[in-house]
């Protein structure tokens, strides 16, 4: 990809992260930007899950920090 005259590598600034699903008892890995913000990924989950349910009562915890993640417009690098 070229962006502002620059060859940029497709997966820059992409890293992984695991998500431990609770409900379903797996770990998922996804490949995320630093700017995605916390709703996206939460959508990403439910997306990718292939299970039908409303996840709405659902949030994230970061169990380094010990809080959950409850700004879904806060991106993953803040």
């Amino acid at each position: 990809m070229i962006s502002n005259g620059r060859i940029v590598k497709e997966n820059a600034g992409l890293w992984s992260i695991a998500v431990y699903i609770t409900d379903m008892n797996v770990t998922r890995e996804f490949r995320v930007r630093g700017d995605m913000h916390v709703g996206g990924l939460m959508l990403k989950i439910a997306d990718e899950t292939d299970v039908t349910k409303d996840w709405s009562d659902h949030a994230l915890w970061w169990p380094e920090r010990n809080k959950w993640l409850t700004h879904t417009r806060s991106t993953l690098d803040q």
